[in-house]
């Protein structure tokens, strides 16, 4: 962009000079015609010379003017643009299955909001028993090969009507992953599935029962049961 500002600023000042040229150029001196004359001489009285002829007063030569020449034109000045502040990466969003479901309602079907918005959120598998459930605070001896320590406060098991499903709250991907370690160990033989919305999910099989090991946002649910 800079070479194109010098340049068209050269070529201005180029036309400039021709155009100042050309106009003093066109400029010529007009031709001076001599006093006329009278045809018959005119005797001076008394005389015997005839007066010496006057010559005619000389005009000065026009002078062609000079062109100025143009100073030239500097190019503008580019300055950088100023850095921008990386944007904080945002905090994702955790919502129950319920708000899930509402949010996606709202959305109308737009697909590019879908798509951008599920980037940022993730699934609370937090449970709140409720007086119909069937809740126990001590380790089914199923699950002893998981958690040889036994539950955490705030653990609890939901008795079902094919197994149990276990609810260990304040855990982390490393909690997880240990689990998952533990069941390959007991024979499983599990996979591991891609995780989508901050869900990390694991499931196998042993003699009949299957097992499943989900984690989202700190908390960590282990089924085990028969098959459906």
């Amino acid at each position: 962009m800079k070479r194109f500002y010098i340049i068209t600023a050269l070529l201005l000042a180029v036309a400039l000079i021709l155009s100042l040229a050309a106009c003093g150029a066109s400029v010529t001196a007009a031709p001076t015609s001599a006093p006329e004359t009278s045809a018959a001489p005119t005797e001076a009285p008394d005389s015997t010379e005839a007066p010496a002829p006057t010559a005619p007063p000389e005009t000065a030569p026009l002078e062609t003017p000079v062109p100025a020449t143009p100073e030239p034109t500097l190019p503008p000045v580019e300055t950088a643009a100023p850095e921008q502040p990386a944007s904080p990466e945002k905090t994702p969003e955790i919502m129950t299955p319920g708000e899930l479901s509402d949010w996606v309602d709202s959305q109308e079907g737009d697909l590019s909001s879908l798509l951008a918005g599920l980037q940022n959120i993730q699934i609370d598998l937090s449970y709140e028993p409720d007086e119909t459930d069937i809740i126990i605070y001590e380790l089914p001896h199923e699950y002893d090969f998981l958690l040889p320590d036994g539950l955490r406060e705030g653990d609890f098991v939901r008795v079902m009507s094919d197994g149990y499903n276990l609810f260990l709250n304040d855990r982390t991907t490393e909690d997880f992953e240990e689990l998952v370690r533990l069941a390959d160990a007991a024979g499983y033989g599990g996979l591991s599935l891609p995780s989508s919305l901050g869900i990390l999910q694991y499931e196998g099989e042993l003699n009949g029962y299957c097992l499943e090991i989900m984690y989202s946002a700190g908390t960590i649910i282990v089924a085990r049961g028969l098959p459906e």
